[in-house]
């Protein structure tokens, strides 16, 4: 089910059969960037309607849905790809809710985002 965006293949199209093999992630989110940096995603979160990935250097990615802000662009606009949430660094684990998200840091802070009950 790729509706809200959550598998990161470049659009929200509901699909009548599942996505029963690995997909390169989006066609569009080019990762041969990264890999001459020796960037590369260690972990993988999935929530309902969105996704989280961390790198090995601790930066992290969000896709899906973003109606209550749980992606951390400072926005609504949903993406369909993995987009970098520039404010956190060294994040060494996330949790996702259904609309909200938070992380941890290497220096054990934690972060929240999203609809969090206020």
């Amino acid at each position: 089910d790729n509706s809200h965006s959550k598998l990161g293949l470049g659009d929200a199209r509901k699909r009548e059969l599942k996505v029963m093999t690995p997909s390169q992630v989006s066609e569009t989110w080019d990762p041969t960037e990264l890999l001459w940096k020796k960037v590369f995603f260690t972990q993988v979160f999935v929530s309902h309607k969105h996704s989280a990935a961390i790198n090995n250097i601790g930066h992290l990615y969000t896709w899906g849905d973003n109606s209550a802000a749980q992606l951390g662009h400072g926005d609504r606009q949903s993406r369909t790809f993995p987009t970098p949430v520039g404010k956190l660094t060294n994040v060494k684990t996330v949790s996702l809710g259904l609309r909200h998200s938070a992380a941890i840091d290497d220096r054990r802070h934690l972060f929240t985002w999203g609809d969090c009950g206020e």
